[in-house]
């Protein structure tokens, strides 16, 4: 077993046990530009990816967008992306974007969002949706309307959908939903899936998070759907929201292994 520093694998063995040390210069510590990773210096981010949480570069870089709709567009740019529905217009998720290889270890991980509606806030209709699992019609979903109502559950096949919990309007205020400190999270592990929020502040985490939805499922099972790499993150509009849709997502962060994020 062994540490691995740049092209260099630092590798220990029991006292007596007649094993070697591979030679590990000054440089392969701390010059980055040399052998290796500047282990003294490097950045957070260096050392979340390592232990397998990611924070999204928000560039696109991995996903696919959807076919959108006339009018529609999906658009990765100044860090964020932003999802775009026309005012009036009808859409069934044709704006958003996908990933299928989002999600390194399906048995425990977490999905985490951090999400603005920028307008089309307190209209029943426009609604942010995040999914994690199996495939596109296999996986748990978690559906904001733009009155901060929630629906909690899984699409059917091959058409329909079932509801694990259904949460009230302002169950998330408009303040929070419009401020761009919300955080939507998916948390699974081998004994159930929960689906919480909260707020941060500038751009942080949520130092307390508010549960929507903690188990198994009912009629058909969480654990199963959630076990997946897939991820998706999208806008519906349902009939159209009189004055347009637009949602910012501003940050996605994926832990696996149910580490620390």
């Amino acid at each position: 077993m062994g540490i691995t520093i740049g092209t260099q694998v630092l590798r220990g063995e029991p006292s007596g046990g007649g094993g070697s040390v591979t030679d590990i210069t000054a440089a392969d510590i701390t010059d980055a530009t040399s052998t290796g990773r500047d282990v003294l210096t490097g950045t957070a981010a260096d050392g979340r990816d390592a232990l397998g949480v990611t924070i999204d570069a928000m560039t696109g870089d991995g996903w696919t967008s959807l076919t959108p709709a006339a009018g529609e567009s999906t658009t990765w740019s100044g860090g964020r992306l932003t999802l775009d529905v026309p005012e009036a217009t009808s859409s069934n998720e044709h704006c958003g974007a996908s990933r299928t290889d989002a999600i390194a270890d399906v048995d425990s991980y977490d999905v985490l969002a951090r999400v603005q509606i920028v307008s089309g806030d307190g209209n029943v209709n426009g609604r942010l949706h995040v999914r994690c699992g199996r495939d596109s019609t296999h996986h748990v979903l978690v559906s904001l309307a733009g009155t901060g109502s929630l629906t909690i559950g899984h699409p059917n096949v091959p058409s329909g959908y079932t509801e694990y919990v259904a949460r009230g309007s302002d169950t998330i205020g408009s303040t929070d939903r419009t401020s761009g400190q919300l955080w939507l999270r998916v948390s699974r592990r081998p004994t159930g899936v929960s689906v919480m929020w909260g707020t941060g502040t500038a751009g942080a985490l949520p130092t307390r998070w508010s549960t929507l939805y903690s188990g198994t499922g009912a009629s058909y099972d969480a654990l199963d759907l959630s076990s997946g790499s897939w991820c998706l993150i999208g806008a519906n509009a349902g009939s159209g929201v009189s004055a347009g849709l637009t949602i910012d997502v501003l940050e996605i962060r994926i832990a696996s292994g149910g580490l620390s994020l």
